[in-house]
């Protein structure tokens, strides 16, 4: 073998497997014969068959339209909904950051011939429960393991709504139908799939005032989209939306336009004397109100209160202006 080379001449090979056919060379011998390794079928696991899955993506895109309605009633607004890009990962990487208690409705979709389950925090459902029956949008964490009867049949509610929604956001790429449904409370114990089986998560984010967004997924075992994988792969016509659909762009570009908020501290008065007087060093004093208007676009939309979080400067806003503004 010459040294700028590192092929096997054509003598090389023949003396190669003389060698191995007189006995001399054994088939074990050789460069790496003392390796740990174990067998691999290619193809196994391989999440690249789904390319970009931009059907999927569209999907979701109509389900976060047709699952805002779904919230209305608990909510008594239409929240915004907002669909997070689709992530491959193993069950139990999904699990290991949640809790031990959570809502885990299971439905078995006969023509993806496996289930899919849709997951929501107990804070979220306790939230959505006290505003459903008049209460305060607040959600109650106290550590309970179990749903009470008034939560169930809300879980209840919502997954039949979310089912109709999800057929209805399916039917272009694939018409879907679930014969079947369970609830389960524990991500780790959920007759779902194995833990190191491999999971579609699509995440949704609901908007909701003066709170934390609040997210519920919707988890697909990979091996049920597989044979479905050149549709996914596949570019939907959106054209078929309906003539509803513009609005839906109009109002996504509306909510991405910035607008500058200022918090208003002091207006303190100085008379035009006091005023050609002011020098270098001097200090005007400012007497901060209890309560600050807060201005979007040089309009008072809100007041709060000064206050501080995680070392930065913050004002709490506790009213919202009744009166009518306008935006120029």
């Amino acid at each position: 073998m010459t040294e700028d080379s590192r092929k096997l001449s054509t003598d090389e090979v023949s003396a190669l497997m003389a060698g191995i056919e007189s006995g001399e060379l054994g088939e074990a011998t050789g460069i790496g014969k003392d390796l740990d390794v174990r067998p691999f079928n290619l193809g196994e696991n391989d999440a690249t068959f789904l390319g970009d899955f931009f059907a999927l993506r569209m999907v979701n895109e109509k389900l976060s339209r047709a699952i805002r309605p779904v919230f209305q009633p608990m909510l008594h607004y239409v929240p915004r909904v907002n669909a997070d890009a689709p992530k491959i990962v193993q069950y139990e990487k999904y699990t290991e950051p949640l809790s031990n208690f959570m809502s885990l409705t299971i439905f078995k979709i006969e023509e993806l011939k496996g289930p899919i389950m849709l997951s929501m925090s107990p804070e979220f459902v306790s939230m959505l429960t006290n505003s459903f029956y008049g209460g305060q949008m607040v959600s109650n964490d106290d550590g309970s393991s179990e749903f009470t009867p008034t939560e169930e049949g809300l879980i209840s509610m919502i997954g039949d709504r979310f089912l109709d929604a999800l057929v209805v956001s399916w039917a272009e790429l694939e018409g879907i139908s679930s014969s079947q449904r369970s609830h389960e409370t524990n991500p780790k114990f959920a007759p779902f799939v194995e833990g190191d089986e491999l999971v579609m998560v699509c995440r949704f984010t609901v908007q909701i005032p003066d709170m934390d967004p609040a997210t519920i997924d919707l988890v697909y075992p990979l091996q049920t989209l597989k044979p479905i994988g050149p549709k996914l792969r596949a570019r939907i016509n959106e054209s078929s939306e309906g003539n509803g659909d513009w609005s839906e762009k109009l109002q996504r570009a509306v909510y991405e336009i910035p607008l500058r908020v200022t918090a208003l501290l002091s207006e303190p008065t100085v008379s035009v004397g006091k005023l050609t007087e002011l020098m270098k060093g001097d200090v005007l004093v400012l007497n901060v109100e209890n309560e600050l208007p807060v201005r979007v676009a040089d309009q008072t939309i809100f007041s709060g209160i000064l206050g501080e979080i995680n070392g930065n400067t913050a004002v709490d806003l506790r009213k919202i202006q009744t009166k009518e503004v306008t935006m120029n």
